[in-house]
């Protein structure tokens, strides 16, 4: 009896699995998955049960309640990343409530500072900036410090972007850094000097060197990428160009 105990067992069960709907893959998407602080993140999801009741928390603070269609999907949904937010890695999830099931995927939330003065106006004030303040500039303390080839001193200022510093010397060389070990990551070459501060926008680096020419390098690799110049009527394209006032939209 018991042996057919056991076979009855593990023929219920076959059956119970092949007659069973294969379950949805469970996914969550946010857009976009680099922002700021104070900035929108969009939300959605598939492969919940119908019509359930889902959380989205933004690391551990639950920022909204949605619910899944009749199909399972989470249309898209928007909150703001919190104006407290620390630069770094983030986590965005969306848990069920039918069965604690969810999903979640990593953000980055940054401050950067990818121009000189941080905005064209040249005002230095970093509406996204939530660590450093009057009350502790004080205690900042030298993180590293690298020396760049060239004569004279260094007149160009730091752009960041990304995790990456990005920085001209008087030898034409364009320098990027690891913004946070100082790590070299790559260096391109001008001209002849850059006493100007580089600009990043799209994944690009753009600086002017004192052969008067505009440069730029993808911001990942130094690679020297195509630049375009709108001219009323027409549109100029080349790796470089000289003589030429640039409008550069972020």
């Amino acid at each position: 009896m018991r042996g057919i105990w056991c076979n009855s067992t593990i023929l219920a069960l076959a059956t119970a699995l092949v007659g069973a709907a294969p379950a949805l893959a469970l996914t969550v998407t946010v857009s976009p998955i680099i922002n700021h602080p104070a900035t929108q993140i969009g939300v959605t999801g598939s492969g919940f049960s119908a019509n359930e009741a889902i959380d989205i928390y933004f690391d551990t603070t639950d920022e909204l309640l949605v619910f899944s269609d009749s199909t399972g999907n989470i249309v898209r949904h928007t909150f703001y990343v919190p104006t407290t937010a620390a630069p770094g890695q983030h986590w965005v999830s969306a848990v069920g409530r039918k069965n604690g099931d969810g999903g979640q995927v990593a953000v980055t939330i940054n401050t950067d500072w990818t121009t000189f003065g941080f905005k064209p106006s040249g005002k230095r004030n970093n509406v996204w900036e939530n660590v450093l303040s009057a009350s502790n500039i004080g205690q900042l303390d030298i993180a590293w410090s690298r020396t760049l080839n060239g004569f004279g001193g260094i007149t160009s200022s730091p752009a960041v972007a990304n995790g990456i510093a990005f920085i001209g010397s008087p030898s034409g060389t364009l320098y990027a850094f690891n913004s946070v070990t100082g790590t070299p990551l790559w260096t391109a070459t001008t001209g002849t000097s850059i006493v100007s501060s580089p600009a990043v926008s799209g994944g690009i680096v753009y600086v002017g060197s004192q052969d008067k020419t505009l440069y730029a390098f993808a911001a990942a690799n130094g690679d020297e990428v195509d630049i375009h110049d709108w001219w009323p009527g027409r549109l100029i394209s080349g790796r470089r160009k000289r003589n030429s006032v640039f409008r550069i939209r972020g």
